[in-house]
């Protein structure tokens, strides 16, 4: 298996993994955006919501994806997206 730590080169206690349950929500629109996802099982869908309330979908993700990588725009220090789990979704975080 592709192992992702070793690939950005972070140490062990900066990867965590985390579990969330079908239609979990991972983050919101607005949050802090400061951590990087891999996923290593299951499937994340990313939406946006506008003022009105209307959602829009973005796109899915799968295993051996990665989402969340707003982290490292240093001008956008909040997530622009909502990130949902479609199913049951293992995923490894990356602290940035």
């Amino acid at each position: 298996m592709f192992n992702v730590a070793s690939f950005f080169g972070l140490a062990a206690q900066q990867t965590k993994t985390i579990f969330f349950r079908k239609n979990q929500f991972i983050f919101c629109q607005g949050a802090r955006s400061d951590s990087l996802f891999y996923i290593e099982s299951g499937t994340v869908k990313l939406t946006v919501t506008s003022s009105t309330g209307k959602e829009a979908l973005l796109g899915f993700y799968g295993a051996g994806e990665l989402f969340g990588e707003s982290s490292f725009a240093p001008d956008e220090p909040s997530r622009i997206h909502n990130a949902i789990a479609v199913t049951s979704l293992r995923k490894l975080w990356l602290g940035i």
